[in-house]
This record gives structure tokens, sequence and C-alpha cells, in this order.
């Protein structure tokens, strides 16, 4: 059985949080590919050289998330 799933040239990281206020759990909608329009939990791609951290504070300004809370 032949497969169709596509590989990148390079290892890709990626990053997300779940944020909790009150007991209850923030969703975003995709608004890209893939499964664009499908709920997710926040996050992106980690870029060469940069932290978790770094990488899901930007994500977070990205969604226009605030506040996002420390990784620890």
């Amino acid at each position: 059985m032949a497969s169709s799933r596509e590989y990148p040239e390079r290892p890709m990281v990626g990053v997300g949080g779940v944020i909790i206020d009150q007991g209850r759990a923030l969703l975003i909608r995709r608004g890209s590919e893939p499964l664009l329009g499908e709920w997710s939990i926040p996050g992106g791609m980690l870029e060469l050289g940069e932290t978790l951290e770094e990488a899901w504070r930007e994500s977070c300004e990205k969604k226009q998330v605030s506040p996002c809370g420390s990784l620890s």
C-alpha cells in the first residue's frame, strides 16, 4: 500500500499550550492547513535558535491570546 504522506526536508518542531482559566480550556479554530477550520490548542512552529518559551509567546501574540503565562 503506497503512502501519500509528505515529509519535510528538515525536521519541524511544533509547540502548543493548554490555557485553562476558571476551569475552562481555550481552543482556537485553525485558520490554515492542515485541518483548516478545526478546533485546536494554540500553538505554532519552533524556529531555529528559538526557545520553547519564545515560540510559545510568539504564537500567543500571533493569535492575539493574552496573557500567556510561563511554561513552568
